[in-house]
């Protein structure tokens, strides 16, 4: 995944960890990919059944730098620590 800024000016680093942790741009912008990943109706359907795992889905169509394990188990550590534990969430719906 790369990512530019809202101002047009040039990211110094692409990966997901370095756009994370680097907050703005260099030119004050707001850093966003280049492209959004897209999600189809049987891959939405498939994640209602995986509410828990679903934000380490979508971490993972973001943070290609990282990989889809890597982030897995970057959540579970988060629901286990106790961090994440919501019970209710809003359904998700293709349109």
């Amino acid at each position: 995944m790369r990512y530019q800024s809202t101002r047009g000016g040039e990211l110094p680093a692409d990966g997901f960890c370095d756009v994370l942790l680097g907050g703005l741009a260099p030119d004050g912008g707001l850093v966003v990919p280049e492209h959004y990943p897209v999600i189809d109706a049987a891959t939405l359907a498939q994640w209602r059944s995986l509410y828990p795992d679903l934000a380490a889905e979508i971490i993972a169509r973001y943070a290609t730098d990282i990989g889809r394990r890597a982030a897995h188990a970057d959540w579970q550590g988060l629901q286990r620590r106790g961090v994440w534990r919501c019970r209710d969430h809003a359904p998700a719906q293709a349109r």
